[in-house]
């Protein structure tokens, strides 16, 4: 069988919207060869894992506020 699409058929398959796919059923058709299936299942495609790992980067990076003397009460 001929898959124009998927490239290497033994490795690449054509994602059907699995849940393990945070953006799977949104991008199924636009990264549709990006999706590789494992002996476990479908895992997110590679455009949706750095999706995910950038916006969780860009939070830890901001400094915690710190208190100054102004913001303590005036009790202390």
């Amino acid at each position: 069988m001929f898959y124009p699409f998927v490239g290497d058929r033994e490795s690449k398959v054509v994602h059907k919207a699995d849940a393990s796919c945070l953006k799977g059923v949104e991008r199924r058709v636009e990264f549709e060869f990006l999706y590789h299936a494992t002996s476990v299942g479908y895992e997110m495609c590679e455009t949706c894992q750095r999706e995910e790992e950038a916006p969780a980067e860009s939070e830890q990076s901001e400094p915690e506020p710190k208190a100054t003397e102004s913001d303590s009460p005036p009790w202390d």
